[in-house]
């Protein structure tokens, strides 16, 4: 609050404005959709015995770290959408909210990358490295990449201020933000791009070098044991329909990962690399907002996109639910049953 600016100094231009107003409605559609469909996911999760597998360790964690991430761009959303009065509602975006949102997103972008390596090993090193799973291992695994991702952001808690100006019309005073012109090497060259490099380029780059490998020494598998005409055993068969699925799920959240992180990764760099450009150039920050917008559909279609390419992951779905009407059809039982026998004793006391 110590940096004083008018309405036309905050960096916002009214096309600007406008655009803002057309990203968050966007946001706003999305959102929600994604809320959705995030909660479905967590729930199919977590109730499917197909996937409570030690198998779909990370994809369920993946599935309660875009939850999460829903949720704190939710919260930014509404308080981007308003014109702030309050300092504190600012500040806590700036340096804990948008802390949370980059955090998370390094979390699911790592997260995909472990999983990718995961796949990679059991199918094209299966000698090596099948029968190696343990749970308590890969949910280890799961909180380094949380520690990881935490620490690597705490930078996000104070490379922005937030900053007070006065509408010149109503003169009512709001707040805004803006970065902090930082001129040293480390958080102008090293940080940005070491952040962009874990966060981001080393995922996308194990998802476009691993998964082809992946499915090419599964589909080299599945030809070879056509061309020898084994029928497999029904310990083999089931583990290979686990595969299959694993594997359609992986791919899935890979490809939409490509498409919607990859575009972002380009425009943070530059976005670190010119911090002007934002606030100067109509062009990049129209860019820098569509592939932000394209970058948060990264983490609220995943249950939608698994449901279109995997029937077995539909049928987990459906036996989703019947578990959960079982528990409730049993939960109704139990209640009658009590109320009888309290009926019972009450008739046989008096």
């Amino acid at each position: 609050m110590n940096n004083q600016t008018s309405s036309e100094d905050n960096g916002l231009n009214e096309d600007q404005k406008d655009d803002i107003k057309f990203f968050f409605q966007y946001l706003f559609v999305i959102l929600p959709f994604g809320l959705i469909g995030d909660v479905l996911n967590v729930f199919v999760m977590t109730t499917s015995k197909q996937l409570q597998k030690v198998s779909y360790t990370y994809l369920r964690w993946l599935a309660y770290t875009d939850l999460t991430l829903i949720i704190f761009l939710g919260i930014d959303v509404i308080i981007q959408y308003l014109l702030i009065r309050q300092y504190w509602i600012r500040y806590y975006e700036v340096h804990i909210n948008w802390y949370m949102v980059n955090s998370l997103s390094s979390c699911s972008n790592l997260l995909i990358t472990v999983t990718t390596i995961d796949r990679y090993l059991f199918v094209c090193h299966p000698l090596k490295f099948q029968g190696k799973r343990a749970q308590k291992a890969m949910n280890s695994i799961v909180g380094v990449i949380y520690a990881v991702s935490l620490l690597m952001n705490l930078i996000h808690t104070y490379d922005l201020v937030v900053i007070s100006y006065v509408d010149k019309i109503t003169k009512e005073t709001y707040y805004y933000f803006q970065f902090n012109n930082f001129q040293d090497l480390f958080h102008t060259r090293i940080w940005p791009l070491t952040l962009e490099a874990v966060a981001r380029l080393i995922p996308i780059a194990c998802v476009l070098l691993l998964n082809p490998l992946t499915l090419r020494a599964h589909r080299q598998k599945t030809k070879k044991r056509r061309e020898m005409q084994q029928r497999p055993a029904h310990e083999v068969e089931v583990a290979e329909k686990e595969e299959r699925r694993l594997l359609v799920l992986l791919l899935t959240a890979s490809v939409v990962f490509l498409v919607c992180v990859l575009p972002y990764a380009v425009i943070s760099i530059l976005t670190y690399r010119y911090t002007t450009f934002y606030s100067t150039s109509k062009i990049f920050y129209q860019l820098h907002a569509s592939f932000y917008m394209i970058q948060a559909t990264n983490y609220a279609v995943n249950f939608y996109m698994y449901s279109i390419a995997s029937s077995e992951f539909r049928r987990s779905f459906k036996e989703a639910f019947r578990v959960l009407f079982r528990r409730y059809q049993g939960e109704v039982a139990t209640e009658a049953t009590s109320g009888t026998v309290a009926g019972t004793v009450s008739n046989g006391a008096t």
